[in-house]
């Protein structure tokens, strides 16, 4: 379960897609566990995974004094579907890191 929901994060699969990653994942004869198919845990997951990266970046910027930049749009596709992009910017070593 953990490699999955991973997976997801990594690939930025929003998590109303689980149930079809898992479902693909049946399909294909992978292997899935059986708390797939119920959303709590892989929530649980994805909320911890999430709060233990944004600590680490915080932690990071503050303890190395970094200067950053923050850039936030929203938008909306075809089918009305709003999107919010957060883009942050910051120098390491003098190179730009996003």
């Amino acid at each position: 379960m953990v490699e999955t929901v991973v997976s997801e994060l990594s690939t930025n699969t929003p998590y109303t897609q689980h149930t079809t990653v898992v479902s693909l994942s049946n399909e294909f004869n992978v292997k899935v566990d059986k708390h797939h198919d119920i959303p709590v845990p892989a929530e649980k997951m994805r909320m911890v995974i999430s709060d233990e990266m944004r600590n680490a970046l915080i932690d990071h910027l503050v303890k190395e004094n970094m200067m950053i930049s923050l850039l936030v749009d929203e938008t909306t596709d075809k089918s009305n579907t709003p999107y919010r992009i957060v883009l942050l910017h910051t120098l390491e070593n003098g190179y730009p890191m996003i």
